[in-house]
C-alpha cells in the first residue's frame, strides 16, 4: 500500500482516540470520522510498520447513530472528536475504550461483571467553565486546528459557557478593531454559576496596549473579579483579586463546599458533572471511616468532601501552591478534620502509617488516588500496597494508565469490584473514570473431608502420607496444601509429630499455619 491509495473498507470497532478501524490485507486502517458497521470510501495518508491512517472520501453505507456535526468548525478544530456521533453512541463508545484497556492493558477478564454504563450529561453543551482560545499575529482568534498550530478562527464554541462566549466575542472584537494582534493566548474561567470570571491575556512579552484592553473589559463586564497578564512563566495580577471563589454540590452528602481558585489551580472543568463525579467516590468510600488518605490531593476538593465521612482526612500533595490552596479551602470551609502534607505521596503516607499515633485508630481504612493522565508512579503504587487499606478508589482521566496501575494492585491483592466511567468532556474522546477495589477476604467457605478409610488405611495407628495427602487433597479441591500445613494442622489437632519437629532452635521465624487454612485428619476449611 502506498501513500494516495484509495480503496473501500469496512468499519468493524474503534480506536481510543475515536478513529473508525477496519482491516485490509490484513493491514489496520484506522479513519477519522469513520463510525462502526460503515463502510467507507478511503485514501491513505499516513503508512506506518503495523497500521495505516486513511482520509475518509465518501461513505459507501452510513451508521444509523451518525448525526449532523452542530458547529460548522468540526472538521478543521482541534477542539471537538465526536460530534459525528450521536451523544447517546459517544457513550457506549466512551464504555468501550475503558472495557478495552481493562481486557488488553490491565489483563482483566469478566470485565462485564464490573463495568457500568458511562454516566452521561442531561445537556452537553455550555459545560466547560474553563477555556483557552488561542491567537495569531494575524488576528486569528479560536483553537488551534486538528494536528496543527494554526489557529481556527471562531466567534464562538457551543461548549463553553455563555458568559465565556460574550467575553471572548468582545475581546476578539476590540482587538480586530484596534488592530492589536500581540496576545498569544486567552484563557477565561468562569465559576458554577456563570455569575463571574477571571481573565488571563497571554504572551510572550508585556505589549503596549495591554491596558487599554484591561480597561475596556472592566467597563464591559462588571463580572470580572481578576485579570492577570501572563508572559512566559510568570503571572501578574493587574486587576482585582488575587483568587476567586467557586464552588462544588454533592448530592450524595447534600451539601455545598467554596473553593479558592487562582488561574494556575487544578479544578474540574464542567461542574455539573463535577458532582456525579465526586459523588461517585463518596458511594464507593462508605461511611463511618476513620482514616482516609487522598494522594495527588492538589487544592483539596475531593478530600475535604470525603472529610464529610471520615474522623480524619490526609491530603498529600507535591506541588506546594496547591498545598496551600488546600490549606486554605479547609479553613473557608471550617473542616478541621483534614489535614495537608506537601511532599511525595510515596515516601510521606509510610512514615505518616509508621507513626501512628498521628492516626484514628492506627489504620488505614481508605486510600484515594487521583492521579494526572501519565498515571500512579510505580513506587506509590507499593506504598499504597503496604499500607494495606480496606478499600482502593482510583479516580482516573487516563484508561490506559488506570488498567496499568490496576493490574498492579490487583496483583498485590485488591480486587476491582466496580468501573464507573464518567463523562467530563461531551464531544470529546475523553473519558473520566472511578474505580472501586477491595482488600481480598475470605467470602466463602469450603468443607473437605478427609477420610482414612478412602485412603486404604485400615488400622488407626496407620497415617496416610505427606504425599498422598496432599494429591487427594488436590484431586478433591484443586487445592494445593504444603507438608509445612500439613504438619501444622496435625499437631493442633492433637496428631503427634517427633518431639522437636517444627520447632527450630529459636533462632529463626517458623512460618505458622494462617487461620484461614485448618487441616486435620477428618475435615478441612479453606477459605480463600
Amino acid at each position: 500500500m502506498l501513500i494516495g491509495d484509495r480503496f473501500n473498507i469496512h468499519i468493524d470497532s474503534y480506536s481510543h482516540d475515536g478513529y473508525g478501524v477496519g482491516r485490509v490485507n490484513g493491514m489496520v486502517v484506522m479513519v477519522p470520522g469513520a463510525m462502526a458497521g460503515e463502510t467507507c470510501e478511503v485514501t491513505a495518508a499516513r503508512i506506518a510498520d503495523n497500521y495505516v491512517i486513511a482520509d475518509l472520501q465518501k461513505l459507501c453505507t452510513s451508521s444509523p447513530t451518525r448525526v449532523q456535526p452542530f458547529c460548522g468548525h468540526f472538521s478543521r478544530c482541534g477542539g471537538c472528536d465526536l460530534q459525528h456521533m450521536s451523544y447517546e453512541h459517544q457513550l457506549s463508545f466512551k464504555k468501550e475504550v475503558v472495557k478495552n484497556a481493562l481486557l488488553r492493558i490491565g489483563g482483566f477478564s469478566d470485565v462485564d461483571s464490573v463495568l457500568q454504563d458511562t454516566l452521561g450529561m442531561d445537556k452537553p453543551f455550555g459545560y466547560r467553565n474553563n477555556v483557552q482560545f488561542q491567537a495569531d499575529e494575524e488576528g486569528h482568534f479560536g483553537f488551534f486546528r486538528k494536528n496543527s498550530n494554526d489557529v481556527e478562527d471562531i466567534d464562538e464554541c457551543p461548549l463553553q459557557s455563555n458568559l465565556a462566549n460574550r467575553v471572548f466575542k468582545c475581546i476578539k472584537r476590540y482587538c480586530r478593531d484596534n488592530a492589536f494582534f500581540k496576545l498569544e493566548r486567552i484563557v477565561i474561567r468562569s465559576d458554577r454559576q456563570d455569575e463571574k470570571f477571571m481573565l488571563v491575556l497571554g504572551a510572550k512579552k508585556a505589549a503596549n496596549g495591554v491596558q487599554e484592553l484591561v480597561d475596556m473589559v472592566k467597563t464591559e463586564f462588571p463580572e470580572c473579579v481578576s485579570i492577570y497578564f501572563k508572559s512566559e512563566q510568570e503571572y501578574n495580577l493587574i486587576y482585582g483579586t488575587s483568587k476567586m471563589i467557586d464552588s462544588i454540590e454533592s448530592d450524595f452528602l447534600k451539601n455545598r463546599l467554596e473553593f479558592y481558585v487562582s488561574p494556575q489551580s487544578f479544578f474540574q472543568v464542567n461542574p455539573l458533572q463535577t458532582t456525579v463525579l465526586y459523588d461517585k467516590v463518596l458511594e464507593f468510600a462508605g461511611t463511618n471511616l476513620k482514616n482516609v488518605f487522598d494522594l495527588y490531593c492538589g487544592t483539596g476538593t475531593i478530600s475535604l468532601f470525603l472529610a464529610g465521612l471520615a474522623e480524619r482526612v490526609t491530603g498529600i500533595e507535591a506541588v506546594s501552591r496547591a498545598v496551600e490552596d488546600a490549606k486554605d479551602n479547609a479553613l473557608r470551609n471550617n473542616c478541621k478534620n483534614a489535614e495537608f502534607i506537601k511532599g511525595q505521596a510515596e515516601k510521606v503516607m509510610p512514615r505518616l502509617l509508621a507513626g501512628q499515633p498521628r492516626l484514628v485508630g492506627g489504620a488505614c481504612e481508605l486510600v484515594v488516588v487521583d492521579p494526572p493522565r501519565s498515571g500512579c508512579d510505580k513506587r506509590l503504587l507499593v506504598s499504597v500496597l503496604d499500607a494495606k487499606p480496606d478499600k482502593i478508589v482510583y479516580v482516573s482521566c487516563n484508561p490506559a494508565t488506570l488498567a496499568r496501575d490496576l493490574k498492579v494492585l490487583a496483583a498485590g491483592g485488591y480486587l476491582v469490584e466496580k468501573v464507573q466511567p464518567v463523562d467530563m468532556f461531551g464531544w470529546t474522546r475523553h473519558v473520566e473514570c472511578v474505580v472501586l477495589m477491595s482488600k481480598l477476604k475470605s467470602i466463602t467457605s469450603i468443607e473437605v473431608k478427609i477420610d482414612l478409610d478412602e485412603m486404604d488405611l485400615t488400622k488407626s495407628e496407620s497415617k496416610a502420607t505427606y504425599d498422598e495427602i496432599k494429591a487427594y487433597v488436590l484431586e478433591q479441591t484443586g487445592l494445593k496444601v504444603t507438608q509445612l500445613y500439613i504438619a501444622q494442622g496435625k499437631r493442633k489437632h492433637g496428631i503427634i509429630e517427633r518431639e522437636n519437629y517444627n520447632t527450630g532452635e529459636g533462632k529463626t521465624k517458623v512460618p505458622r499455619v494462617p487461620e484461614e487454612l485448618h487441616i486435620h485428619n477428618s475435615t478441612k476449611y479453606c477459605r480463600g
